[in-house]
């Protein structure tokens, strides 16, 4: 579907010197502080929506804000986790036994990787909450390789499993030490330690950080092509799965919720097809491929491939560098590429399709040179249209 374009924003700066005095050092102008990330989920447990924004300060330090109707609070935080990969958010999630969600924010520094904190809402403002008792002696919260912390609810109560991991010898699965806490007073009080073997079913559940429902993103955009905007939102369920959630702007609620195994990275949003609204692009699991979604009839269902095939692949024994879409003489196009392996220059395939009653229909095809150097040119992903990622 039609989407539109986006741009991009650079920094530069510069030193002036005269041979007869060497100017002052002029003091470094202050990062522009970058807002990473913006969710609206119920923080201070009104029952209403507050507004959460995680923004970059510069450097490694980070604020996370959260305004609700009647007061605005915020902290500080540091964090050497990349920017562009706004990786610092990890969510929102009802994790403990108060109303309103907590708020999670990676804090790794490069002698502590995989650490984050927890922030909740308590009398106007946001603390941090302690972490639960852990069966390493690495305090605090953080996951790995060695450890991950799974949050769940029984019979009404909030408790958090925090598993120390190791191979199980020989065969499948892992073991695990686990230290079982549950939300008493205020606080995480620890309840029981045991030792098991994780099957590979549900290792899924001892992965990172796992609780029943995680809100990493939302965005506002017009999905089912009534020209009004809709709002998507993104979830990591519990057992490595995601949930993509529509609300249109008619009230209407979309789901569809996939295993992690099925698709990789957080989708992109993108103008793909020749049909009015936006598509969900995921990257497949095995990182080759692509499957996107559209909403039809109150749907999200499969958009083939130029191809006409569920997923947009890549060949074998060629490489599909992405697709070219425009808006041609009033019809949708898409330009598809593959290259060959290896060599210099390298052979590169093209093929042109049009959006024609509903469906891909392929033109023409036509074979180019190009060198090595000049490969990174191509278009990768989806191109000529803005491309959002949840």
């Amino acid at each position: 579907m039609v989407g539109t374009t986006t741009a991009a924003l650079a920094l530069t700066c510069g030193a002036i010197s005269t041979p007869a005095q060497a100017s002052p050092v002029q003091p470094a102008e202050p990062a522009t502080p970058t807002v990473l990330r913006t969710v609206r989920v119920d923080v201070n447990g009104d029952g209403k929506a507050d507004t959460v924004t995680v923004t970059a300060l510069g450097g490694t330090q980070y604020e996370l804000k959260v305004v609700t109707a009647k007061s605005t609070a915020a902290v500080t935080f540091g964090s050497t986790d990349p920017l562009e990969s706004r990786s610092v958010w990890g969510g929102a999630a009802r994790l403990d036994g108060v109303k309103g969600a907590e708020l999670i924010v990676r804090t790794s520094t490069p002698d502590a990787s995989g650490g984050f904190a927890v922030y909740t809402w308590r009398k106007g403002a946001l603390v941090a909450e302690a972490a639960p008792a852990s069966p390493s002696t690495r305090a605090g919260w953080w996951t790995g390789s060695a450890q991950a912390i799974r949050f769940l609810t029984s019979h009404g109560r909030a408790y958090v499993d925090v598993a120390k991991l190791a191979l199980a010898g020989t065969s499948s699965g892992l073991r695990a030490k686990i230290v079982r806490s549950v939300w008493r007073g205020g606080k995480w009080v620890k309840v029981s330690t045991r030792s098991v073997k994780l099957s590979a079913s549900k290792t899924d559940y001892y992965t990172d950080l796992q609780a029943p429902s995680i809100l990493l993103n939302q965005a506002k955009v017009d999905m089912d092509g009534d020209g009004k905007l809709d709002t998507v939102s993104y979830r990591l369920l519990a057992g490595e799965r995601t949930q993509t959630k529509i609300v249109t702007a008619k009230g209407k609620v979309i789901t569809r919720t996939i295993h992690n195994q099925d698709f990789g990275d957080a989708p992109l949003i993108a103008g793909i097809d020749g049909v009015p609204g936006s598509e969900l692009a995921y990257i497949d699991g095995d990182g080759y491929s692509w499957k996107v979604l559209t909403v039809r009839k109150g749907k999200l269902v499969v958009s083939p491939s130029p191809e006409g095939n569920p997923t947009w692949l890549r060949s074998p024994e060629q490489f599909n560098e992405g697709y070219d879409l425009a808006l041609v003489n009033g019809q949708w196009q898409v330009i598809t590429n593959s290259k060959s392996t290896g060599g210099d220059p390298i052979t590169v395939t093209w093929w042109r399709y049009l959006w024609i009653s509903g469906a891909w229909v392929r033109q023409n095809t036509w074979t180019t040179t190009v060198t090595e150097s000049e490969v990174g040119t191509l278009c990768r992903s989806f191109c000529g249209v803005d491309v959002t990622q949840l």
